[in-house]
């Protein structure tokens, strides 16, 4: 996130989500549902695949 210059805070505003949620995602802690994965992927304009598990 660093790369991009953007904290996880600014990151789950922007989406919609908790900020302790996207922090356990990105921990592997915990796998974004189906809604919070098509946030991210609207976000990004990425397909919300890239981040559900395989």
């Amino acid at each position: 996130m660093n790369a991009n210059r953007l904290t996880q805070q600014a990151l789950a505003d922007a989406v919609g989500i908790a900020q302790s949620a996207l922090s356990a995602f990105l921990k592997d802690r915990r796998v974004p549902t189906a809604a919070h994965a098509k946030r991210l992927g609207d976000h990004f304009g990425v397909s919300l695949t890239v981040f559900l598990p395989l």
